[in-house]
């Protein structure tokens, strides 16, 4: 396919009925939980930064808080709004013909799509994970 027809197919996917409303919402999850886990992060490393003083240990924790949450927002966040925003476009999208206990229910059927996508990234993850050597297969293997 050429890169005409591949952009004119991608614009066609797009314009189609619903797209905008469902990634406006799946970027709106989005945000909400980065900064969910930007707030914790932050609550953690004020809280640590006064207990701790000056420990030697006190960067290495806060570094890997830090780093939890770019890693959580990469396998966990990403995912649910991208699951979300694929429940609202294609499966079950909101209209303004439906009543508050449709798009409830559509609601949460994003929800449990997102959870799915969510659970399908960290078990490929786990698995290439332990199929390249980065861990053990089981947790007290040595």
């Amino acid at each position: 396919m050429s890169d005409e027809g591949m952009r004119q197919k991608v614009a066609q996917t797009m314009g189609r009925r619903g797209f905008r409303p469902a990634l406006i919402t799946a970027a709106g999850i989005f945000a909400a939980l980065l900064v969910t886990s930007f707030l914790l992060a932050l609550l953690t490393t004020v809280s640590t930064a006064t207990l701790w003083g000056a420990a030697g240990d006190q960067q290495r924790y806060l570094s890997s808080v830090w780093t939890g949450v770019l890693v959580e927002s990469l396998t966990s966040s990403l995912p649910f709004a991208v699951g979300a925003l694929l429940s609202l476009w294609q499966v079950a999208p909101i209209g303004p013909e439906l009543r508050l206990a449709h798009v409830v229910t559509r609601t949460l059927l994003a929800s449990a799509i997102g959870t799915f996508c969510v659970v399908v990234v960290v078990v490929l993850l786990g698995l290439l994970g332990a199929l390249a050597g980065v861990g053990p297969w089981f947790s007290n293997s040595r």
